[in-house]
């Protein structure tokens, strides 16, 4: 019916408004009034720039065109049009686009744990601020920090969510023995980025002087006068560090290699969350755990591939006789 085509004639309204979505188009409907049904503007909306998308309908057309809408656009102040035409009209499914400030920002947080004057949580008050800032805001390092194993926890973003999503889903046809990481790489909505703050506050604004981002999480620890060993040796420890010593001579104090270990691919974690094969020169540091890999489990060998190799190899006998009866 002719009452039934009017309530399907809508109009729009896009982002930063209290209800944003589609409602009842009126006659002569302005701008404002469309706003005040959605509730009003949020505190983070543009009043410099609202934009009217319109679709194109031309009945007399005889050829297509490449330009499908016509955009207006409008300054408010206090909820009225002071920046365009004022007696300007909604029509039916027109969106109206109400854009975000350029000039306001969430407020990011950071977290400084550890060996610092004041610790807890800081608000960054100017964008790419960096590691040495974080430390400058938490008061500065006490004497006992041990800048070296500074660590730095980060929340995943929505891309990086992806890629872990990704990553699930291609460990996903895994044997039993990876459940496990499958089930805390689920779980796990942080990871640690591997730093240097030594590096950091010795060239503030450099390479290693790392943009910090919201939620992001800063531990200086204290001094860590011991080593962990840990994997295939024969008696797992933690043991004292003494300043020289190589990485052979913690798995002897922890008995040894044991008959599994992959020894040339012993590698060292260390505090700051990086880490490095002992092959490639890896250096035992306070704090830090050398750890050695297992070789992969062979598999037993089964009664049916003794009696398949016995078939193969009487099939290949019988070939070569016919071959030497042939010849001769």
């Amino acid at each position: 019916t002719q009452s039934d085509r009017v309530k399907e004639r809508t109009v729009y309204v896009t982002g930063l408004v209290m209800f944003p979505g589609s409602f009842q188009y009126a006659d002569n409907m302005s701008v404002e009034d469309l706003i005040v049904q959605a509730g009003g503007l949020r505190d983070q909306a543009s009043t410099v720039r609202v934009d009217v998308s319109r679709r194109i309908i031309d009945p007399k057309a005889t050829t297509t065109s490449h330009t499908i809408a016509q955009t207006f656009t409008f300054a408010l102040r206090d909820g009225l049009i002071v920046d365009g035409d004022k007696s300007f009209t909604l029509e039916p499914y027109d969106v109206v686009h109400v854009r975000k400030s350029p000039g306001f920002y969430e407020p990011r947080n950071i977290t400084v744990r550890g060996e610092v004057a004041f610790e807890g949580q800081h608000t960054l008050d100017q964008k790419n601020m960096r590691l040495s800032d974080a430390i400058r805001m938490a008061g500065g390092l006490t004497q006992d920090a041990y800048v070296r194993g500074a660590q730095l926890r980060r929340t995943m973003n929505e891309e990086e969510r992806r890629v872990r999503a990704a990553l699930l889903g291609s460990l996903s046809n895994t044997d039993e023995d990876d459940d496990v990481r499958i089930s805390r790489l689920e779980t796990e909505t942080t990871y640690t980025v591997g730093i240097d703050l030594e590096k950091a506050l010795a060239n503030p604004g450099g390479d290693d002087d790392l943009v910090l981002r919201e939620g992001d999480n800063l531990y200086i620890p204290e001094y860590n006068g011991t080593v962990k060993v840990g994997g295939e040796v024969m008696l797992p420890n933690t043991l004292t560090y003494l300043s020289g010593k190589s990485y052979k001579w913690y798995v002897n104090q922890s008995g040894g290699f044991t008959k599994r270990a992959r020894k040339r691919h012993t590698y060292i974690v260390y505090q700051n969350g990086t880490s490095q094969t002992v092959k490639k020169g890896a250096k035992v540091e306070p704090g830090s755990e050398i750890v050695i890999p297992s070789k992969e489990p062979r598999e037993p060998a089964k009664w049916s591939d003794f009696v398949s190799l016995g078939t193969t190899m009487a099939s290949m006998a019988a070939l070569v006789a016919s071959i030497i009866r042939l010849i001769n």
